[in-house]
């Protein structure tokens, strides 16, 4: 067995326990859940609503690096790379269809995060903590080998990262034409 699939088999059937077994499938799946489409979509809108322009230029900036991060991951990069999702998993959550290697969840996040504590610093670590978060849950709920998350939260601190120097870069060229 391979130090991935060691590590995998640990954090998916053996450091288990009710809680988690309850929690963990909830947190990788949360942009489905009614707190985030009722509570956090609420929340976006008024701060466009009181900071107007410049959050709707994070929010769009932020999209935009989440979009491309995506297709990047699930268009691009597992066509490429095959690699098939654990086959003996204990699963939390229907089994997830397609290739396993980037973890998009994990990409996702950790762009989010990137780019966005960029942006608003104060919040870098609880929004780091929340895509690692995001990013154990991944396998814990049987969908990703540790790496398959580990390849995620490089290609999502990657492209989170050039998505908030381009967007730094444009905000002070407006500001100086």
């Amino acid at each position: 067995m391979t130090a991935d699939a060691a590590l995998f088999h640990s954090i998916n059937a053996v450091w288990t326990c009710r809680l988690l077994d309850f929690a963990m499938p909830i947190l990788s799946d949360a942009h489905r859940a009614a707190p985030v489409l009722f509570g956090v979509a609420p929340a976006l809108a008024a701060s466009l609503w009181f900071a107007r322009r410049r959050a709707f230029e994070a929010l769009l900036g932020l999209a935009l690096v989440v979009g491309t991060t995506d297709a990047l991951g699930a268009r691009v990069i597992k066509p490429l790379v095959h690699r098939q999702r654990p086959p003996d998993a204990v699963l939390r959550l229907p089994k997830a269809g397609g290739y396993g290697f980037p973890s998009n969840h994990a990409a996702n996040c950790f762009a989010a995060a990137a780019f966005l504590s960029a942006l608003y610093p104060p919040l870098a670590a609880p929004l780091f903590a929340g895509a690692a978060l995001v990013g154990y849950s991944r396998i814990y709920v049987g969908a990703h080998y540790p790496s398959d998350v580990l390849g995620g939260a490089l290609l999502g601190l990657t492209t989170g990262t050039i998505g908030a120097a381009a967007f730094s870069a444009a905000r002070r060229s407006r500001r100086r034409g």
